[in-house]
């Protein structure tokens, strides 16, 4: 939840668990996920159609996705997209000291000349916890 502080509230760090809704931590690990197909697909200057092609997610999905339509995606089709648009992606996982586990999305990659990442910032959700590090690269999931 947000914390009220002097005249405006402060966030946790994901806006789907300050609006209250169902299933946060997902929400925003999936938008960090179409975050980064987002950016690959402009940072390669690829149509629709090419993407269709290299992902084999129909045209009219690609469209969603650059709209920003969070609905359609599953984390699994998200992966996907992430590999065939040339990313490794690595999930891991190990038992947590804590009574419920973590999901935590890692980058490796380097942030172009003259662009800064964006902070971390720990997300307290529900059932677990949620650090989102701009981009993919590792998908550690911590389990009890």
């Amino acid at each position: 939840m947000a914390n009220e502080t002097g005249g405006y509230t402060l966030s946790s760090g994901n806006v789907f668990a300050d609006a209250g809704l169902p299933d946060a931590d997902e929400r925003l690990v999936r938008a960090t996920l179409m975050r980064r197909v987002t950016t690959l697909i402009k940072e390669r200057d690829l149509t629709q159609r090419e993407v269709t092609d290299l992902t084999g997610v129909p045209q009219p999905h690609i469209s969603l996705l650059l709209r920003g339509r969070m609905s359609s995606f599953s984390l699994e089709r998200l992966l996907h997209m992430l590999t065939a648009l040339g990313s490794d992606v690595t999930i891991s996982y190990r038992p947590s000291n804590a009574a419920t586990g973590h999901l935590t999305i890692v980058s490796d990659e380097v942030a172009a000349p003259g662009h800064a990442w964006p902070e971390s910032r720990p997300t307290s959700a529900v059932g677990g916890s949620i650090h989102a590090l701009s981009s993919l690269a590792l998908l550690d999931c911590r389990s009890e």
